[in-house]
């Protein structure tokens, strides 16, 4: 998306006095440990740009050299192989060696042009990632928000650490802790504070702009084409109070919201984190049918659907009601067949079916409701129950659920549940029982001896209680765990071993958490 950019005027910015190429030169000087050993690529903004900044390194004792797409072919090829063989210590280059050039050898690469591609950023970053005997890492220097501030940081942060804008804001903050070990990225003072300020600019999007955004679009514009038009992934556009469905309206593209369907169009952003196949390939095979599947009220699927659109309150005994119910909010469905595909389409981790517990995937995600519906948990009057305790025994079942959140706030929990909770390893889990288990209770010999009680014991695990949106945070379910050891009582403190790893990704984040 460069087009954006005067690319004119941004030359005559780089190239006006030799005030911001000094920077640039003073930068590589403080951060290439050997600069007159270096080989590096420059990106720039136009064949003068980089014919001036090869014509300043040479000056400055870094011979250099420019190619650009009329550059001879032959001129090229030599021109490459003096970098090779050290004879040159930079090429800087428009428009050419995104992709389809080895250069192993390259140590260092110079950011020296606005690009909000993604792939466009990255092609021009892999130049330098390719091993080499004699490179022992890769420096990459990028200079361009010093000269354009209406560059979009957030969107070249997202390209190398994944996440939504919010966690790119938090990885900025924190000093980047989610990088892989061996890498980092620095921020001067300065710069970390422009890079904010510009981020959260980015998250200040009003719903206004993008109404006009979407009426420019037309009514025929899809829930997938218009966040590839923003530019957004599904968390940073559904929120507690928003749904393509409510923007829609708010265009002008929908009739008034009934308020029976105010609770369906709440789940909404709380369904994205549905990633396992049995989930996404069932529901949407029947939310996108014109008339509902038969009611079976014996169907973990056809309950744990009603619980994930919040519609769990309502007796199981007039499931076919509630179904019609969702069938007869038409704008809704039609989002949910959409965004169920889209669903299916980014599932980010692998999950497996969980040995004996039917709906359930070991490392799949799910909402409090959706568990009491995969359980079949009823209240008298036959609708769903609420999960509100850490922990809960089925005794047809003889399965301890055991759910924990990692980061505890005083908001959320008071001084008497603040539970040490915690993984010890990728496959030992610490975990607190409630203050008032003894451990020679029932509850605490069944803990201890589960597994000579023929009883079974399934963890559940979450980050925090909301995200960024505000949304209540799933769990993730880490399957079934063996009693190890403990000590104390009132709580019990209790080590527990899984039978999997806990996904390396949700591992990471609780060592990043309690470091």
């Amino acid at each position: 998306m460069s087009g954006r950019y005067d690319l004119a005027a941004l030359e005559k910015i780089y190239t006006a006095d030799h005030v911001w190429s000094r920077k640039v030169l003073a930068a590589v000087q403080d951060h290439v440990a050997d600069p007159g050993a270096m080989r590096a690529l420059g990106f720039c903004v136009s064949k003068g740009h980089a014919q001036f900044m090869a014509q300043r390194f040479t000056e400055a004792g870094l011979p250099s050299a420019s190619v650009v797409a009329d550059t001879a072919p032959q001129e090229r090829k030599n021109i490459l192989a003096e970098l090779s063989q050290g004879k040159l210590r930079c090429v800087f280059c428009v428009d050419v060696f995104n992709e389809g050039v080895d250069l192993p050898n390259v140590d260092t690469v110079l950011f020296l042009r606005p690009t909000e591609s993604a792939t466009l950023f990255l092609q021009q970053l892999g130049r330098g990632l390719r091993k080499a005997d004699d490179k022992a890492c890769l420096t990459v220097l990028d200079f361009i928000g010093d000269a354009h501030r209406k560059f979009r940081f957030v969107e070249r942060f997202r390209a190398l650490l994944g996440g939504t804008r919010k966690d790119v804001e938090r990885d900025v903050e924190g000093g980047f802790p989610r990088l892989p070990p061996g890498c980092a990225i620095h921020l001067q003072q300065q710069a970390r504070e422009a890079v904010l300020e510009n981020i959260r600019v980015a998250l200040s999007w009003r719903t206004k702009e993008q109404i006009e955004d979407l009426k420019a679009l037309g009514a025929a514009t899809t829930l997938e084409h218009f966040l590839t038009h923003q530019g957004m992934e599904l968390e940073e556009f559904y929120g507690k109070d928003r749904t393509f469905t409510s923007l829609r309206r708010e265009a002008g593209f929908e009739a008034a919201k009934p308020d029976e369907e105010e609770a369906i169009e709440s789940a909404l952003a709380r369904l994205l984190h549905v990633d396992d196949p049995l989930r996404l390939d069932a529901w949407h095979g029947w939310i996108e049918r014109p008339a509902p599947p038969r009611a079976n009220d014996q169907d973990p699927l056809q309950r744990m659907l009603v619980a994930a659109l919040g519609l769990g309150g309502r007796p199981l005994s007039q499931l076919r009601e509630t179904l019609g119910h969702v069938w007869s909010a038409k704008a809704l469905r039609s989002e949910l067949v959409e965004l169920l595909r889209l669903l299916g389409d980014r599932v980010r981790h692998k999950t497996q079916p969980l040995d004996g517990q039917g709906p359930l995937f070991l490392h799949g995600t799910y909402g409090s409701d959706e568990l009491m519906a995969a359980f079949d948990q009823r209240n008298k009057d036959g609708s769903l129950v609420r999960w509100r305790e850490g922990v809960r025994y089925l005794k047809k079942e003889r399965v301890d659920l055991l759910r924990v959140t990692l980061e505890k706030t005083v908001e959320d929990y008071s001084p008497s549940t603040m539970y040490d909770d915690r993984p010890l390893s990728p496959r030992l889990f610490h975990w607190q029982s409630q203050s008032t288990t003894p451990e020679h209770s029932d509850v605490g010999r069944r803990y201890v001896g589960h597994q000579a009680q023929g009883s079974r014991v399934m963890l559940f695990v979450r980050q925090r209680s909301k995200d960024a949106r505000g949304v209540t945070v799933p769990y993730v379910c880490l399957g079934y765990a063996r009693y190890v050891t403990h000590q104390g009582s009132r709580p019990m403190s209790v080590t527990w071993e899984l039978e999997h790893e806990m996904p390396a990704w949700l591992y990471q984040e609780a060592k990043v958490a309690a470091a």
